[in-house]
């Protein structure tokens, strides 16, 4: 049996880091002007008067303003949140050595990551969030718990992932296909078991399925691997990404609008013929010899993108 942590073990378990804390404070500066942000306000120019007139050089005055941000994120009650919903998966802080809550740049970069590291300090992970949601998002909670419900999965023995990724024999825009399928099948079996727990975001669950129906031309309903997920019955890390493979490249696109490539629905889909004739389109159709349905503007730009290297002149 794991042995419990300390309180000084469990305060040090979640790591926010400097541009987080920043980002999320200047988000409620910059937001709408409430009893809450006028405090805000007069505080945070109370401590960086006394910061200024300190006598810090340039890299103690940067760390000076790191530790204020930290300061006002937990008076704002940013850190509690991340503490409250953490509550929900209690053996969380027992798989995992710490967390870091990281920045990301958008929503696609958001989520939990989960990395071995060799030693006696156990498996470490990151969650990456837009800093401003802690401001701005009124479900922040729900996109938490989220996180912390795919982080518990990738920690999680029954689950069964051991960070492999996918093999060999995938083109690079197959494995993108198939990471985002895994990625939609995953996200939608998360919000299924949240319902259960009546922690789910309806929305976002909604949009979830309606993206699937489309993107696999069936109901979710009728088909019995998705009536598992909706069901947020027990799955694992290998089911759901055979299941990807099988629904990316080895279903054929039936719905108009579907990339013959990524098989994700797209309003900017061409055919091959219509398609820029130049190095990308002879790349793409050396991949795909045989390929004659839609191509959808992303999987497209890829290809112009690895063109325009493979053009470049040598340094």
């Amino acid at each position: 049996m794991a042995r419990a942590k300390s309180d000084g073990e469990v305060a040090d378990w979640l790591a926010i880091d400097p541009l987080v804390a920043e980002k999320a404070v200047e988000a409620k500066l910059d937001g709408p002007s409430d009893a809450l942000r006028a405090r805000l306000e007069r505080d945070y120019r109370k401590e960086a008067e006394k910061i200024y007139a300190a006598p810090f050089d340039e890299r103690g005055r940067e760390l000076a303003f790191s530790a204020l941000y930290q300061k006002l994120f937990a008076r704002l009650g940013y850190e509690g949140i991340l503490w409250s919903t953490l509550k929900s998966f209690p053996q969380l802080p027992e798989r995992v050595a710490q967390v870091v809550v990281l920045p990301a740049h958008g929503e696609r970069e958001e989520g939990a990551d989960l990395s071995a590291v060799t030693g006696n300090e156990g498996r470490r992970a990151a969650l990456r969030l837009r800093a401003e949601r802690f401001a701005k998002d009124p479900s922040i909670r729900a996109l938490l718990s989220f996180h912390w419900l795919q982080l518990d999965d990738l920690a999680s023995p029954a689950f069964g992932y051991g960070g492999q990724g996918l093999s060999g024999d995938l083109h690079p825009a197959e494995q993108r296909a198939v990471l985002e399928t895994y990625s939609l099948l995953w996200g939608l079996w998360t919000d299924a078991r949240l319902t259960q727990r009546g922690l789910g975001l309806p929305g976002e669950s909604e949009r979830r399925k309606k993206t699937a129906e489309t993107a696999f031309a069936r109901n979710l309903r009728e088909d019995d691997f998705f009536r598992s997920v909706l069901r947020g019955e027990a799955l694992t890390h290998s089911a759901l990404l055979q299941a990807a493979r099988d629904l990316r490249l080895h279903a054929p696109a039936r719905s108009e609008g579907l990339c013959s490539l990524c098989r994700f629905p797209s309003q900017t889909t061409q055919n091959v013929p219509a398609l820029p004739e130049g190095a990308a389109r002879a790349a793409l159709l050396r991949d795909y010899p045989a390929l004659s349905g839609p191509v959808c503007a992303h999987c497209f730009e890829r290809y112009e993108f690895l063109a325009e290297g493979a053009m470049a002149p040598a340094a």
